[in-house]
């Protein structure tokens, strides 16, 4: 009995425990989040809108479908009547799925927020349990899930991409791995294929890619470092592969098809996007223009990236100086106890420049104009469908998260020994912190203040007719508010905005006059090719295309 009561009250000490970590990371996200307040969570949209408004529609349309009882990777809601597959678009599945109660009771806006929010305090949380695991050190982990969650990439990606910002269950795959590694328990093979299900259901595919590249340095590593009971791990590490490639497959049978076949050829990125959307050397050491202290100073830097002029969020790799410290002192003092870790940051913050090495957006050097050939040049080759290198660094940022923590339980650890030596330990993790945040922010956040739709959106939800709806003008940025205005509307829209436009939805909205003479304008091509929307070769030219847009 007395037994049994201390082994309760252990159970709840440590239940709020974790509770309080937990907290403390959901009031540093709200922080680190305003002007944005708990308080307008169904009237406010975290970010800048951009892609989030087409992220709102994703969360509609996996709603509504699972409703329905229809496939979600397949709509006619957008490019009516064709169509629109969404294979080979961000849909986030998982997301959708998760906040239908949320939707449904506390609404659309309401639920996208949620996910921004969780994916700072579980993505703190879970790098903390990751550091946690391997240092038994609180304090030094809690810095490690800071590292992690509030690092300068996740600020950039809670702009407008839900699916990027979902970095959350990434820590616990990694936890679960290394669990798999050190005890006999089959069990942990199942919880890291479902954390590794989840990233590429919530997140993204690549993100999936990201934590297999980890897995083959972690199999290396133990392989020539520790063979005992290798034979054991890697049957384990089989059941992880088969259960989650298994279930991948099935959930994506026809994306995979679709590749094989060459269907989806037109996702396949080019050779310009993935040396564009490098990350630039000196990236690394400037803080981001929108930080609240720096980016002043480091704009005009920053402007020379190659992905600044059209993708200023993908040249965000921005490490930090306070993790930075830390970094050098574990390599002169800790080379044996990070020496995984270091290296594996390593190698991601490489491949993370690319196929060609960039420095402040210059990518050829010396009179001679000479090149300088990265490693991921490979990785293009073998998975073309990821065009933005500089997003590895999510994967440099998690193993550097571990080396912080790793180091700092070793400053703890001769801290502690000096006379009040604890409060001396709170008050580094205090000022660590504080840089760290400092160094990475982006304050004032942006806040989207205004998510109202037109009443005209909820007079068309009215009638009970069936049409198609055709928004102007019909642009990516504005068909992005377009399909969040479809989910009050619910009729299928003309247009549309998605990751990977198909061949067949391009020519749909060119062979109707009033949009192709629409894109032309505003893309300036009709100052140096001037056409009139009467006089057009018919034989080109769809004109029964709002006929055609009529019938089912």
């Amino acid at each position: 009995m007395f037994r049994l009561q201390n082994l309760i009250q252990s159970t709840v000490r440590k239940f709020w425990r974790e509770i309080l970590v937990i907290a403390l990371y959901l009031i540093l996200t709200m922080i680190v989040l305003y002007p944005f307040s708990v308080l307008n969570m169904s009237t406010e949209l975290i970010g800048d809108g951009g892609d989030g408004y087409q992220s709102l529609w994703n969360l509609w349309w996996v709603k509504r479908s699972t409703l329905s009882f229809t496939n979600p990777y397949v709509t006619d809601y957008l490019y009516y009547p064709y169509g629109a597959d969404l294979y080979v678009h961000s849909l986030s599945p998982a997301a959708g799925f998760l906040t239908i109660p949320f939707q449904l009771t506390l609404g659309l806006v309401f639920s996208y927020n949620l996910i921004v929010i969780l994916s700072f305090v579980l993505g703190g949380y879970g790098a903390y349990r990751l550091a946690y695991h391997i240092t038994s050190d609180r304090k030094a982990s809690f810095f490690g899930g800071l590292v992690f969650a509030f690092s300068a990439y996740h600020f950039a990606r809670a702009l407008e991409h839900m699916n990027l910002v979902s970095i959350q269950w990434m820590p616990f795959y990694l936890l679960f791995l290394l669990k798999m590694r050190q005890e006999k328990s089959f069990k942990n093979a199942f919880f890291a294929a479902t954390f590794l299900i989840l990233t590429g259901l919530t997140a993204d595919l690549q993100y999936v890619l990201f934590l297999g590249l980890f897995t083959v340095f972690f199999v290396m590593y133990e392989f020539v470092s520790n063979k005992k009971q290798f034979g054991r791990f890697l049957v384990r590490l089989g059941i992880l592969t088969g259960f989650s490639a298994g279930l991948m497959v099935f959930l994506l049978a026809p994306m995979i098809s679709g590749f094989f076949t060459g269907k989806y050829d037109y996702a396949v990125s080019s050779p310009s996007d993935s040396v564009t959307l490098s990350a630039d050397l000196l990236a690394f050491f400037t803080p981001n223009s929108h930080n609240l202290f720096f980016g002043s100073y480091t704009a005009g830097v920053i402007s020379n990236f190659s992905s600044s002029p059209l993708f200023p969020i993908e040249g965000v790799t921005y490490i930090g100086y306070t993790v930075s410290a830390l970094i050098a002192y574990a390599t002169i003092k800790l080379r044996k106890t990070v020496k995984f870790w270091l290296f594996s940051s390593l190698g991601f913050t490489i491949l993370s420049l690319g196929p060609m090495l960039h420095v402040m957006g210059f990518s050829s050097f010396t009179i001679f104009h000479v090149n300088i050939p990265l490693p991921e040049l490979v990785l293009y080759y073998a998975f073309p469908i990821f065009r933005v290198p500089a997003r590895i660094i999510v994967m440099a940022t998690l193993c550097l998260a571990v080396v912080s923590a790793i180091t700092l339980k070793h400053a703890n650890g001769r801290i502690g020994r000096l006379k009040n030596g604890r409060f001396v330990c709170l008050l580094l993790l205090a000022i660590i912190s504080t840089a760290l945040i400092a160094e990475s922010n982006m304050l004032p956040y942006p806040v989207v203040d205004d998510t109202s739709v037109p009443q005209f959106y909820y007079e068309l939800a009215k009638m009970n007719s069936t049409f198609s709806v055709l928004d102007l003008p019909q642009t990516y940025q504005a068909n992005n508010l377009y399909m969040y205005y479809g989910t009050v509307s619910e009729k299928p829209l003309v247009g549309g905005s998605i990751s990977r436009m198909s061949p067949q939805n391009f020519q749909l909205l060119q062979a109707i006059p009033v949009i192709r003479q629409m894109t032309n304008v505003l893309s300036r091509e009709a100052l140096t090719k001037p056409t009139d929307i009467i006089q057009q070769n018919i034989n080109l030219t769809n004109i029964n295309a709002f006929q055609l847009l009529s019938t089912p």
